[in-house]
């Protein structure tokens, strides 16, 4: 394996083609739909790489083809293969909660396929490729395209884990839920916070500090060493302050997400301690201020 085709010039696609590039692997095409790449770019691979606008490309003689569009593209690609005039050994895209099966019309061709999905936030191609070389990858798929796929992030540095393909959206629920939900959650913090008259530059400092020394916690045990507050203390009392307040003073949906995060810190310090009088207080009364929430 030595050469790549990648189809998708987004953020993920560009920076995965830089860092295999930098790894020693030979980056041959680079298919795009509409923007066309600048100069810059271009000259971050060189010479030995040609970019080619999707209307003009007939197939690859590359190793490997990484299929880095958005998902609904994916199977656009595969159903283009009957128009092409070579196929890739490997077919490998970057979907994080899409299995390697939407490409399963490609094995017809020969091609293996998998999939490769780099858990990451990804703002900037360039930045995005170094940051590969600590990330974790999911990576399913045949298995001749799951060995591929291991050994391409073992070269850029990173970490890959395998899952079977029937979970694979249920893995992506996750990640979006760690990441994603999680700056979800900042933002309802943050309006909490400004419901108390404090502005949202000095709101998003002071949770930002907070949130940090919890994810310091998080580095060095597991989740319910790691909380702190009410619920890991048992305090039924300033428990029942907050759910006076949130009743009294915020919208509905603000007091549906602490209830249903309440319920959930409950039950992990249950699940720790089950006979612990004062835990079971807590989660008696957040399950039924949970079940009485509109």
């Amino acid at each position: 394996m030595q050469t790549i085709t990648v189809i998708g010039n987004g953020r993920v696609g560009i920076a995965l083609a830089i860092a295999l590039k930098r790894a020693g692997l030979s980056i041959e095409d680079i298919v795009f739909r509409n923007t066309e790449p600048n100069v810059d770019l271009k000259a971050t691979f060189g010479h030995g790489t040609k970019w080619l606008r999707w209307s003009e490309y007939a197939g690859s003689t590359s190793d490997v083809l990484l299929i880095t569009t958005q998902d609904s593209e994916i199977r656009g690609v595969v159903d283009a293969m009957t128009d092409w005039a070579s196929f890739p050994k490997v077919i490998l895209h970057t979907s994080g909660a899409l299995s390697s099966e939407i490409l399963s019309g490609a094995r017809e061709y020969g091609s293996s396929i998998g999939s490769l999905h780099p858990i990451t936030a990804i703002s900037d191609p360039v930045s995005g490729s170094e940051r590969l070389s600590y990330s974790y990858f999911c990576v399913e798929g045949d298995a001749l395209a799951l060995s591929t796929a291991h050994r391409l992030v073992s070269l850029v540095g990173g970490n890959s884990f395998s899952i079977d393909s029937e979970h694979k959206a249920l893995y992506h629920a996750a990640a979006v839920t760690a990441a994603g939900h999680v700056i979800a959650l900042f933002d309802t913090a943050i309006e909490m916070l400004e419901l108390c008259d404090l502005d949202n530059i000095t709101s998003k400092k002071i949770l930002l500090t907070l949130v940090q020394s919890g994810i310091a916690n998080l580095m060095t045990g597991d989740p319910a060493k790691a909380l702190t507050g009410p619920y890991k203390r048992g305090d039924l009392a300033t428990v029942d302050l907050h759910l006076r307040a949130l009743e009294a003073k915020v919208p509905q949906l603000i007091e549906r997400i602490y209830l249903d995060l309440a319920e959930r810190s409950a039950e992990m310090m249950l699940a720790a301690d089950p006979e612990n009088e004062k835990f079971k207080a807590i989660a008696e009364k957040i399950r039924i201020a949970n079940k009485n929430a509109v």
